[in-house]
């Protein structure tokens, strides 16, 4: 007969024994910091990313671009100058050839323009982008500093200083001109037709501009074509962002311009004009 087991507990022998949990294994401390710098990284790049793409976007819907060709506003603008001769690089005046065989290279400043209700907010040393009178047809746009202003008389001593007769002013006034570098201040007046001495003074249209470049060696600006109508001005340059590579066919004199997107600042890196 089988025998009862009253009051003694029944173990089931074909169930499975309960197993030891097995603890998770923590990664070695270099390894979590090492997976930290990480994540940060990749936070970092996403968040510049962003303000990347939303620096070209406010940038192009905002303003127009120019490119700068040229070394007349020299140092201001195109202030990198490099030239390659013979795989020897070395700075010069100019603004920056890379010569290769026939073609010219140049990396040159890219920035943006307001051309929008910027007449009437003009002030002495903005630095415009325009048309000259007489220009031809499809010729490219100049870059000069505004040097006076309308109904001022002005003129330059043999030291390239700078001095101006208000409208209803009956002396001339120096006007200092630190707040920007020129290059051969000294040779100002040099070809000059207007504004070359006190002798000379010019006395400047109304709703014109007396415009030079800060190269004064080597810019063809009002000193000798006289004060431009602010009709021929395209806009009034604002930030420098960046460079293009810029070529040029000896041959033809043929132009293509194409921006160098790595090159492009964060906004607060702009050189604001």
């Amino acid at each position: 007969m089988p025998v009862e087991n009253e009051g003694m507990d029944v173990i089931n022998i074909t169930a499975p024994l309960p197993l030891k949990q097995e603890t998770k294994k923590k990664r070695p401390k270099w390894k979590r910091v090492l997976f930290l710098i990480l994540k940060i990284l990749v936070a970092v790049l996403v968040i510049c990313g962003c303000l990347y793409s939303a620096e070209i976007i406010w940038l192009y819907s905002s303003f127009t671009p120019f490119y700068v060709v040229g070394d007349s506003m020299w140092p201001t603008l195109n202030s990198d100058a490099k030239r390659s001769n013979g795989g020897e690089e070395n700075h010069t005046g100019n603004w920056g050839n890379y010569v290769f065989g026939a073609t010219t290279w140049y990396t040159i400043d890219f920035g943006f323009m307001d051309t929008t209700d910027f007449i009437d907010d003009l002030e002495r040393f903005d630095i415009l982008v325009t048309h000259y009178p007489g220009d031809v047809e499809n010729v490219g746009y100049k870059i000069k500093r505004i040097i006076g202003l309308p109904g001022e008389t002005i003129y330059f001593d043999d030291q390239g200083e700078l001095f101006v007769k208000a409208a209803e002013a009956t002396e001339f006034e120096k006007i200092d001109q630190s707040s920007f570098s020129m290059r051969d201040q000294e040779r100002t007046n040099e070809g000059s037709e207007y504004a070359y001495s006190l002798e000379k003074a010019y006395t400047i249209p109304e709703d014109s501009y007396f415009l030079v470049g800060d190269n004064r060696s080597s810019s063809t600006d009002s000193r000798s074509i006289g004060a431009v109508p602010s009709s021929y001005f395209r806009g009034k340059a604002i930030y420098i962002v960046g460079t293009c590579h810029y070529t040029e066919a000896v041959a033809n004199a043929t132009a293509s311009p194409g921006v160098n997107w790595l090159s492009f600042r964060m906004p607060w890196n702009f050189q604001v004009l």
